[in-house]
C-alpha cells in the first residue's frame, strides 16, 4: 500500500455506474476502479464473472471477460488485467501516461 493509503494498482476513473464484481456495491462516475480478466460462468442466467474461480473442466472453455472493482476492493490474488490494446498496437498509451489506464503494460507486449 502506498504511503497515502491508496494501493498501487493500475486504475482508471469510472464514467458509468456499474456493480463492483468484488463487493457488489455500485461503482459510480468518478470512482477509481481496476479490472481483472476472469472466466465468466457458462451457466444459464449467470451474468457475473467470478474473479476467484479456478480454471476447471467445467469452466476451462468459459469466455474471458473484464471484471471491474473498486480500487479499495483490489486483492493481489485476483487474475491480472489483460494487456492494453494501445500498448500492444502502438507501443504507447496516453491513458497510462496520465496514470489512468487499468490494463497491463508489459515491455515484452509493447508494439512498435
Amino acid at each position: 500500500m502506498a504511503g497515502n493509503g491508496i494501493r498501487s494498482v493500475p486504475c482508471t476513473v469510472s464514467r458509468y455506474t456499474i456493480a463492483c464484481t468484488i463487493c457488489s456495491k455500485d461503482i459510480v462516475p468518478g470512482d477509481r476502479m481496476f479490472c481483472s480478466a476472469v472466466k465468466q460462468p457458462s451457466t444459464a442466467g449467470a451474468n457475473r464473472a467470478i474473479p476467484t474461480a479456478p480454471i476447471t473442466k467445467a469452466n476451462k472453455n468459459a469466455k474471458t471477460v473484464l471484471a471491474w472493482g473498486h480500487e479499495l476492493c483490489y486483492d493481489p490474488n485476483l487474475p491480472p488485467p489483460p494487456p492494453c490494446r494501445h500498448w500492444k498496437r502502438l507501443g504507447r498509451c496516453p491513458s497510462r501516461e496520465m496514470g489512468m489506464c487499468a490494463f497491463q503494460h508489459d515491455e515484452e507486449e509493447r508494439g512498435t
